[in-house]
């Protein structure tokens, strides 16, 4: 954050403000301004290159086994720790299936196990991709530590074996200088672009979510979230963005 100058702040704090949805609706049911979704004419397709740092294999998903048609649950994160330029990102969840159930979001620092953040909101969740941003919660994210989140559907406060659980990682780290200089050439469309090829999952992430959320009609950002959500094996999550595209 620290080389990021006012073009960017702007652009991104715009995406953080679309996607301020909590848990009141699914990510790409609002409305945002100034963020028009076309596809960047120097790019065919969006590709998300991690950059190796943090803890591999940390995503989980959630689902009931054995039973066909059960409702799944994941945490939109790559199979490793994902990353992030800002202090109070966006966290993006799936459910495949409607589901009645009590939801209950957590973020434990990995350093010192120490939960920085247990919320719960009543049900019924619709299917769907989420967004919950940790800005309202006032929950802000250490440059250098890696964070797991998690998303839990209580379907009975009683039985807690019965809940869905999903969970993820993720890493704060600096904006590089060379990287700020190009977002701030670069058109609002494009930004996802340059965020996923510099490995900076969640902000790629928020910025096409909120542009879905500006035009919910324009194919191309959703066509794009599926791609990048392909590209880190969740195809159940691709494919409801590509049934809407």
């Amino acid at each position: 954050m620290t080389h990021r100058s006012g073009t960017v702040r702007v652009i991104m704090g715009t995406a953080m403000v679309a996607l301020a949805l909590g848990l009141s609706a699914p990510a790409g049911a609002g409305e945002a301004d100034g963020m028009a979704a076309h596809p960047p004419a120097t790019a065919t397709s969006i590709v998300f290159s991690p950059t190796g740092r943090g803890t591999p294999g940390t995503r989980i998903i959630g689902s009931v086994r054995g039973v066909a048609g059960s409702p799944l649950v994941a945490a939109l994160t790559p199979p490793d720790t994902g990353e992030t330029t800002l202090a109070q990102p966006t966290l993006h969840w799936f459910v495949s299936h409607p589901v009645e159930a009590r939801v209950e979001i957590t973020v434990v620092d990995e350093r010192t196990q120490r939960t920085v953040l247990e919320t719960t909101a009543d049900g019924p969740v619709r299917p769907g991709i989420w967004a919950f941003p940790l800005g309202p919660h006032r929950v802000t994210l250490e440059p250098g530590v890696e964070y797991r989140w998690s998303v839990s559907l209580v379907r009975d406060p009683a039985q807690r074996s019965l809940d869905l659980f999903a969970s993820g990682t993720i890493l704060r780290v600096d904006l590089p200088q060379d990287l700020a200089a190009r977002l701030n050439r670069s058109r609002p469309a494009e930004l996802p672009y340059a965020l996923a090829g510099a490995g900076l999952w969640y902000d790629a992430l928020a910025i096409l979510s909120a542009q879905i959320a500006a035009d919910p009609a324009d194919p191309a950002p959703r066509a794009a979230r599926a791609d990048l959500l392909r590209q880190v094996d969740l195809p159940e999550a691709a494919a409801f963005d590509g049934a809407r595209g």
